[in-house]
């Protein structure tokens, strides 16, 4: 992958956008440990750098808008997807991030956007898993973030539902699990 496209991409969305690009990062981030392979890693944090890159389309009134939307709104911003694919296939980028961009919203069961699919790319399931977590443990304009808790109980509600991946959601969850009980025993001493 050019990494001069993904750091311009990423520079565009930090622009217009700060709030998506910082989320965006911490997206890439935590799909990252989601990897098994070194390849797999690096292809991971671009597909999470860049998921959101169709938001630059959007108008940052809609991005930061601290009320509910209206269904025209949210109409406008589900649009990001396909919006994302369009740049990053123009791009010349390969088909596992575009996909990842792409499909990021698509749910099990069939019921996500934009194309209600049930067969979802691998890369983008993971994509979806990082981005859920990171959203629920953010603050965004409109609430609070979630506590630690409430968002593994949440991810797994939504991978029992069909929403996320089951399996990608416990390996997420058995990660944070590990961080949580390093950071505990790396204090323990004080």
């Amino acid at each position: 992958m050019n990494d001069k496209k993904v750091r311009f991409l990423f520079l565009r969305l930090q622009k217009h956008c700060p709030m998506t690009a910082q989320h965006s990062l911490r997206v890439a981030e935590i799909a990252q440990q989601l990897a098994t392979t070194d390849r797999e890693r690096a292809l991971f944090h671009t597909c999470g750098l860049l998921h959101d890159i169709g938001k630059i389309s959007i108008p940052i009134s809609l991005l930061q808008k601290e009320v509910a939307l209206t269904d025209t709104e949210v109409m406008a911003i589900r649009t990001h997807t396909a919006l994302g694919r369009d740049i990053l296939h123009k791009n010349s980028f390969p088909q596992q991030v575009v996909n990842a961009a792409h499909f990021h919203h698509e749910r099990c069961l069939g019921n996500g956007y934009p194309c209600c699919l049930v067969d979802i790319p691998y890369e983008a399931r993971v994509i979806a898993v990082a981005d859920v977590y990171a959203a629920l443990t953010e603050n965004r304009a409109y609430r609070k973030a979630h506590s630690l808790q409430e968002s593994i109980s949440i991810l797994k509600i939504q991978a029992e539902g069909g929403g996320l991946d089951p399996f990608i959601t416990q390996k997420l969850i058995s990660q944070i699990s590990e961080d949580v009980q390093l950071y505990l025993g790396a204090n323990a001493f004080g």
